[in-house]
Order: structure tokens, then C-alpha cells, then sequence
């Protein structure tokens, strides 16, 4: 009886000991990149967009370094591979190329890096590159067209930003007044009592 007692015992210790070891063994499997930290599935996250582009949009290494720190940006945010894919399938199919497809994966990263998810980014983005299709390649660069589609999206993401403080500003004024209220209903309710019966009364 004394002998189980003693391996239960260890037993115990052995399971309370593993768990710093595995809290630390997690903080060393981070991977530092782009300013960005990265657990080895967001780094294979990372990894599983690179080979997509290099199948869907035929980008070299060179193309694929210039546009790394977006995709690990995008990684780190658990960024859905397939929305990427579709929206970089969307770009090429609207002749969006070159620059212009790097700016277009820079703004799926800027969505998500604003909060929104990854679908939301995708519909986002997409709308972007089909209006510039709907204007037409004209005599624009890829640069330039690029150009186009991230200022539209960063105008966007803006806006979006000052929507949302502009709707935190009118939940804070609420809480103020609540707050006002309260303290009014706290000193009528004090005033209304009156003072108690003096001494003797």
C-alpha cells in the first residue's frame, strides 16, 4: 500500500512539473519575424501561403521575399488561406499583376491588422480590384494600379476606424449621462428624506 502510495505521489509531481516545461517550451517554439511572433502552425501557415502563390501566381523568390512581411503579418493573424487564394486568384484574373498583385496581398494584410477577418479583408479587397478593372488598365503601371487599389482600401480602413471611435465616443457620453443620472436620482432620493426627528422628538 505504502509503494502505490509513493508512485501516485510521483506520479502527480511528474504531471504538475510538465506543465512550466510545455509553457516554456511554447514561448521557445516562437518564431520571431517581420516584427512579428509566429507559433510554428502560424509559421506553417506562412509557409502553406508562400507555396500557394508560388502554384496560383507563379511569383518568384524575389517576388515572394518583397511581399514576406505581409504574408507573415497575415499569418499571424491566423488569415485564412483560402480567402487569400481567392482574392489573389481575383487580382490575376482582373490582370492585376505584377506590383499590383503585391499591393493587393499588403492589403489583405492591412484589413486583417485592422481587426476585420480574413473574409471580410477578401470582400474588401476584391471590390477594390474590381473597381479598378471597371477603370481599366489604361496607360497606368502596375505600380500605379497597385498604387490605386491600396489607397482605396486604406481610405477605407480609416473611415472604418473613425466610424468605430466616433460610435465609442457616443457609448462613452452614454455612460456619462447614466452615470450623471444616477448620481441625481442618488441626491433626490437624500433630498426627499429630509433630516431626521431631532433629539427628544
Amino acid at each position: 500500500m505504502k509503494t502505490r502510495w509513493l508512485f501516485v505521489v510521483a506520479g502527480a509531481a511528474l504531471a504538475v512539473a510538465s506543465f512550466p516545461a510545455t509553457a516554456a517550451d511554447q514561448d521557445r517554439d516562437r518564431i520571431r519575424l517581420h516584427d512579428q511572433d509566429l507559433t510554428k502552425d502560424q509559421d506553417q501557415l506562412r509557409t502553406r501561403l508562400h507555396d500557394m502563390l508560388k502554384v496560383d501566381a507563379s511569383l518568384t523568390d524575389a517576388e515572394l521575399a518583397d511581399v514576406d512581411p505581409a504574408i507573415t503579418g497575415y499569418a499571424a493573424r491566423n488569415g485564412s488561406p483560402r480567402a487569400m487564394r481567392e482574392t489573389v486568384r481575383a487580382a490575376l484574373g482582373a490582370g492585376c499583376k505584377g506590383t499590383c498583385l503585391a499591393e493587393t496581398i499588403r492589403a489583405m494584410n492591412a484589413c486583417v491588422q485592422h481587426g476585420e477577418t480574413a473574409n471580410q479583408a477578401r470582400d474588401r479587397v476584391m471590390a477594390a480590384v474590381r473597381e479598378r478593372a471597371r477603370d481599366g488598365a489604361g496607360p497606368g503601371s502596375e505600380a500605379e494600379r497597385g498604387a490605386r487599389i491600396r489607397e482605396r482600401v486604406g481610405a477605407q480602413l480609416e473611415e472604418r476606424a473613425r466610424v468605430r471611435e466616433r460610435s465609442r465616443d457616443r457609448d462613452r457620453e452614454k455612460e456619462r449621462d447614466r452615470d450623471r443620472d444616477r448620481e441625481r436620482a442618488r441626491e433626490h432620493t437624500g433630498t426627499s428624506a429630509g433630516p431626521g426627528p431631532g433629539p427628544g422628538k
